[in-house]
């Protein structure tokens, strides 16, 4: 959720933590307009619609989420699940809505990351980081 804007975070909040339909409303045309595939994001919306009683609008969100990848297949079967069994609002959603760590393990979130370099770039005519005294081209660039 991160990379949406302070407002949709905003809306997002409102949305799933007080209900808000107006939020839940602009989201929902947020998503289509915008056609939104992040999968946090259909989860923490669909898990809302789930909340309120629009369970026609969490299977379409549903459905979008099973087309993701195995993590946001996961989450849309348990998603299905309390669609399916028609759930309210209960102790166990408050707990895990806002932290969908059971789905996004550590290993999924670092492969996300962009991937940052630890040392600079050695150039081709740099002098090799071996300490051969060579330019890198001519030592350990081969």
């Amino acid at each position: 959720m991160c990379e949406f804007p302070s407002e949709i975070q905003q809306m997002m909040h409102e949305a799933c933590s007080f209900g808000m339909e107006e939020s839940r409303k602009k989201l929902i045309k947020y998503q289509k307009q915008e056609t939104i595939c992040s999968e946090e994001f259909l989860y923490l919306l669909a898990d809302c619609c789930i909340q309120c009683g629009e369970f026609e609008q969490a299977k379409y969100l549903t459905g979008l989420l099973k087309k993701s990848s195995m993590y946001g297949k996961k989450a849309a079967q348990r998603l299905t699940d309390n669609i399916e069994d028609g759930q309210n609002v209960t102790d166990d959603w408050e707990e895990n809505s806002m932290d969908p760590g059971w789905i996004w393990d550590e290993d999924f979130l670092a492969s996300q990351q962009p991937y940052v370099r630890q040392n600079s770039k050695i150039g081709r005519n740099d002098p090799c980081p071996c300490g051969s005294g060579k330019k890198y081209k001519k030592c350990c660039g081969k």
